[in-house]
């Protein structure tokens, strides 16, 4: 009996300055879960010292201990706690995949609106070549024509005045409103050479306003624009519409102007 109070004298001043200190803390800075294990471990120190007490005199200690008892609250208490910090962490698990579904859902805004940059790039570059083959068509093909009516011109004794100023590209003129302005410039000349009977002619274009002014003027015989019905100035009118541009044509006798407003926007 005396080693079984010995024992449970040196646990009890154990447990009990242990409980001390837990306790004291526990009351410095409280949380939920350090003041219920300082309930179960005060009742367990309790217990201890009941314990103590009775069985010195008792022979059935056994059967009137609460040390069993009181652990009992302890497991329970324990238990209370894995659930409250279980519950805290299915919390934070919840918040960490939801700051994550934000972030992949940030992440793939940025990749579309990449997607969408490179796309525009790509559109960008493939109007630039659409432009470069234009350049190409109008060396090799009309351009040529161009050349050897620039040539007849010359040969024929018109004087020609070329007034082209540096322009910026027109974004919204694709490959095919480039082919159709090609068009208009040639036809006006070839008009200039075949019926004007000029003995000049100029070529102006210009930057004016929010557009660009492309002009065809001769000092030729002109013809009534009013009632006129050729097809040549009707396939100009055409094709101005195409591209979205405004034709005007004046003609007095001495001076023709072929006038041609193509809008940036």
């Amino acid at each position: 009996m005396w080693a079984l109070t010995l024992w449970y004298a040196v646990l009890g001043i154990t447990v009990a300055g242990f409980a001390a200190l837990f306790v004291a803390r526990s009351v410095r800075g409280a949380t939920l879960e350090h003041r219920l294990l300082s309930v179960a471990i005060v009742a367990n120190v309790a217990a201890c010292l009941h314990d103590f007490y009775v069985i010195r005199g008792a022979a059935e200690y056994l059967h009137i201990t609460m040390l069993v008892y009181s652990s009992i609250l302890f497991d329970l208490t324990l238990g209370a706690i894995l659930i409250l910090r279980f519950r805290a962490a299915n919390a934070q698990v919840g918040e960490l995949m939801r700051s994550l579904a934000g972030r992949v859902a940030q992440r793939e805004r940025e990749l579309g609106d990449s997607y969408r940059q490179l796309e525009q790039l790509a559109r960008r570059q493939e109007r630039t070549a659409e432009r470069s083959s234009i350049l190409r068509d109008m060396h090799d093909g009309v351009g040529a024509h161009l050349s050897m009516a620039l040539r007849q011109i010359e040969s024929s004794g018109i004087r020609l005045h070329w007034n082209v100023e540096p322009l910026t590209p027109v974004e919204r003129l694709d490959a095919q409103a480039m082919r159709q302005l090609m068009f208009i410039l040639f036809e006006a000349i070839s008009n200039v050479l075949q019926h004007s009977g000029a003995s000049e002619l100029r070529v102006e274009a210009r930057e004016d306003g929010g557009s660009v002014q492309v002009q065809v003027v001769d000092n030729g015989v002109g013809f009534d624009v009013v009632s006129s019905s050729e097809s040549g100035l009707l396939n100009l009118k055409s094709r101005a519409e195409r591209i979205g541009a405004r034709l005007e044509i004046q003609s007095v006798p001495g001076c023709t102007l072929v006038e041609l407003m193509i809008p940036r926007r």
